[in-house]
C-alpha cells in the first residue's frame, strides 16, 4: 500500500507544478505522431498494391 500512496503523491506534486499538462501534451504528441506515420504508411502500401495489380493484369 506504501506504493500506492507514492504514485498518489507523484501524480499530485505533478499536479501542483503545472507539469502533469506537459506530460499529457507530450504523450498525446508521441501518440498521434504514430497514428500520422501509420496512416502514411498505409496510404503508400495501398498505392504500391494498386500499381502491383495493374501491372500484373497487363501481363
Amino acid at each position: 500500500m506504501n506504493m500506492q500512496n507514492k504514485t498518489i503523491e507523484m501524480a499530485d506534486m505533478l499536479r501542483q507544478n503545472g507539469k502533469l499538462n506537459v506530460v499529457i501534451v507530450v504523450l498525446a504528441v508521441i501518440f498521434l505522431s504514430i497514428v500520422v506515420y501509420l496512416f502514411l504508411q498505409d496510404k503508400r502500401l495501398r498505392s504500391l498494391e494498386k500499381k502491383m495489380k495493374e501491372k500484373n493484369n497487363r501481363n
